[in-house]
């Protein structure tokens, strides 16, 4: 179908992304962890771009981290 849409939203309860990180979460190799190489939400930027879509972090309503996945 053309000019369809989808739209996919994923969100979790973890503590979610302070104020003053949420412009860089998306940087290869960022992390706040002592554990973790801070790749996954590059990697998920990058499929998603390659694929013609958009992600962004969209604050949550209380508690976790909210992103929306656009195609």
């Amino acid at each position: 179908m053309r000019g369809a849409r989808q739209r996919i939203e994923v969100s979790d309860n973890g503590p979610g992304v302070p104020d003053g990180l949420a412009g860089h979460i998306f940087t290869p190799f960022f992390t706040t962890k002592k554990q973790g190489g801070g790749i996954g939400l590059a990697m998920v930027r990058h499929l998603v771009h390659e694929n013609g879509g958009t992600v962004h972090h969209a604050r949550s309503v209380g508690r976790g981290a909210r992103f929306v996945i656009r195609f």
